[in-house]
């Protein structure tokens, strides 16, 4: 198994061998650390100079809700943490109150309530940092038996935290109004940037081979898709707060603009792959070069919500356009449709038709969102109903050592169990992996700052570098965060244990970290291990159907309809990548799916071209769409239509290949 770890900028990921363990710089974000060390310092000063030691508490409860908070927009923030704040206050009283009863009456009762926390996945992202920040909380309180009075205590003390840091959150937000959003947007456009880099150093690598371009798309298509969802998902929060607004703001039009950019790239690099002419491939370099910088000038407009000066950008539209004139066929095509989005982004232009994507901001019903997801996961071949039962089984464990060898360090072993377990195994170990790294480094920082921090106000100065660093590096790797987490949770102990060493508090942490890494393993191996390779049948007939919904669909419907195909596409990589991790037997089934992912694209991208160039026929779609509905239920496609042209005969070989290499994957099914 390789295990890169990588820190890069617009580097994308094209091998689905390795475990993403990626460190991208450029998201590095000033604002959260600023808040975090807000709350921190706020905090632990204010218990030092009001004496007043359930601020530590709060302290702590402050940096969880930091932790737990969704980012993006405030009205997407708020509700999340006051839950956070409900739920973290009453969990603290209760569980501050119980762990006076005997062991046996408690472990279950926690190891019950932590796989509820578990499920709360099911909910989405937000709902699972908040899970995870509640049973890291509930973990802690369980340390030491209170009196009520002093439970209720704590549990206001943890509300107060929680709520500090949300109105710290609320401050610092109006510094920076809709920064995640224009963030995000930014981000898609340096995606932009390296893709359009990427494809011109394949046109003058002489060497470049069918293997070559199959990996570029797989990298870049991903990574483009990937910022693009990310991208929506946060301007979709934020919809109502720009909804009545005359035009839609700049980094609403230039995320569009940047999607349907990306659909004509696809085609693009589709069409030169397949002309081996040095002509037109002269002409898209010549496009290719100029749209690069131009790129990246948008992604800074983007990111600063200004306007482009056009004057000096006009000079690089018109060579653009000038060599989108001299491209043939369906390449032409693709590059008319690069300049006009170029141009609809830098003039902010909106032309009727060109945000397809507000019909699809419709949210379901409240019922709905809250229903569904515990209806569909109440059975054990569900993923998240096995890493639940999981994790209560496991933390049953924790807890009989934390209970039966008491010690102030002993909840580190609960906590990272909790927090390294992951529903798939190949996610688990990747957290392993970067947790425990990160808390050795971590400890090393410690010992430093065990030499430099003498008392407590200079412990209290010295948490601002910590949880600047921690917050604001938390977006570029779950790593490096660890890394500054680890000395910080280290001073806010020994606040509150004045006279620790902070070396012998790094060292066990430490300790006890590679046992709950290593408990987590041996739980995810031996409990219901959710093998990858067994659910790759079913992630490859979801991105066939999606694929021929784009394939049938009108050219109104196209944007809408390689959307879904796209994450269709991603959702297959994610599980090939898993179960690539995961196995390392059925090779030649595994290279089967590789083999029909890579076909998928290249149909992708033959389908996005022919759109754009209005030669897909309605007999031809309606042909493509029955053929891979036929190959995801495991039936014989049906012949195509007459009078195919170069583009229609590819793709009549394409939905060929993706036939072959699903056949070979379902002979080498497992009996």
């Amino acid at each position: 198994m390789r295990l890169p770890i990588r820190i890069r900028a617009n580097e994308a990921e094209p091998d689905l061998h390795r475990l993403s363990i990626v460190y991208d710089l450029h998201r590095f974000a000033p604002v959260e650390g600023l808040r975090a060390a807000l709350v921190m310092f706020s905090l632990v000063a204010g218990s030092e100079l009001l004496h007043l030691p359930l601020l530590e508490e709060s302290a702590l409860a402050g940096m969880f809700a930091c932790i737990a908070d969704p980012g993006g927009p405030v009205r997407r923030r708020v509700p999340w943490l006051l839950g956070f704040a409900a739920l973290g206050g009453v969990q603290t009283l209760a569980f501050s109150l119980l762990r006076g009863e005997p062991a046996l009456a408690v472990v279950p009762i926690a190891a019950l309530w932590i796989g509820v926390l578990a499920m709360l996945r099911i909910y989405g992202q937000p709902a699972l940092q908040m899970g995870n920040m509640l049973t890291v909380s509930l973990v802690i309180t369980l340390d030491r038996p209170e009196p009520l009075r002093v439970a209720i205590s704590l549990g206001l003390a943890y509300a107060f935290g929680v709520l500090w840091a949300l109105l710290m959150a609320l401050l610092v937000s109006r510094i920076a109004r809709f920064e995640p959003e224009r963030r995000a947007v930014a981000r898609l456009w340096e995606a932009l940037a390296a893709e359009v880099g990427d494809q011109r150093a394949l046109l003058h690598d002489p060497t470049a081979t069918e293997a070559t371009w199959e990996a570029h798309a797989r990298a870049h298509r991903r990574a483009v898709r990937l910022a693009i969802e990310a991208a929506r998902e946060t301007v979709l929060v934020s919809s109502r707060d720009w909804a009545g607004a005359i035009a839609p703001p700049a980094w609403v039009i230039r995320l569009e603009a940047g999607e349907q950019l990306f659909g004509a790239l696809i085609a693009l690099s589709d069409q030169l792959e397949a002309s081996g002419e040095p002509d037109p491939r002269a002409h898209a370099d010549r496009l290719l070069r100029v749209l690069r910088p131009i790129c990246l000038v948008l992604a800074r407009a983007a990111l600063s919500d200004s306007a482009v000066r056009l004057p000096r950008l006009q000079h690089g539209v018109d060579t653009l356009a000038h060599a989108a004139a001299a491209l043939p066929g369906a390449a032409g095509a693709a590059a008319a449709r690069v300049v006009d989005l170029v141009r609809a982004a830098a003039l902010l232009s909106v032309a009727d038709g060109f945000l397809p994507a507000r019909s699809q901001t419709l949210r379901a019903p409240l019922r709905a969102r809250l229903l569904d997801p515990p209806r569909a996961a109440m059975t054990l071949r569900a993923p998240a109903m096995r890493h639940a039962l999981r994790a209560a089984l496991l933390s049953v464990v924790a807890f009989a050592v934390m209970f039966a060898y008491p010690t102030v360090y002993g909840h580190w072993l609960a906590i990272t169990m909790i927090v390294t377990l992951q529903p798939f195994m190949a996610l688990t170990w990747q957290r392993a992996l970067e947790r425990t790294g990160g808390t050795l480094l971590g400890g090393l920082i410690a010992a430093w700052l065990s030499l430099l921090v003498t008392g407590p106000t200079s412990l209290a100065v010295a948490v601002i570098p910590l949880a600047f660093l921690c917050f604001a590096l938390r977006p570029v790797g779950f790593g490096v965060m660890v890394t500054f987490l680890t000395p910080l949770v280290v001073l806010l102990l020994e606040l509150g244990r004045p006279g620790t060493s902070e070396i012998e508090i790094a060292a066990m942490r430490a300790l006890y970290t590679l046992g709950g890494g290593l408990l987590a393993i041996a739980g995810g191996l031996a409990l219901w291990p959710s093998r990858e390779p067994a659910r790759l049948r079913r992630a490859l007939e979801v991105a066939l159907l999606a694929h021929a919904g784009f394939a049938e669909a009108a050219p109104a419907q196209a944007t809408i309809a390689r959307r879904a195909a796209g994450r269709a596409t991603l959702e297959l990589e994610a599980s090939l990548s898993r179960a690539l991790l995961e196995s390392s037997r059925s090779a030649v089934r595994l290279q089967s799916a590789l083999s029909v992912d890579a076909a998928i694209r290249r149909l992708a991208g033959l389908v996005t071209a022919l759109h754009l160039a209005a030669s897909l026929p309605a007999p031809w779609r309606a042909w493509a769409g029955a053929a891979l509905r036929a190959l995801a239920d495991g039936r014989e496609p049906p012949p195509p239509p007459e009078g195919a042209d170069d583009n229609l005969a590819r793709l009549t070989r394409q939905i060929g290949l993706i036939g072959g290499a699903l056949a070979r994957f379902r002979e080498t099914a497992p009996g």
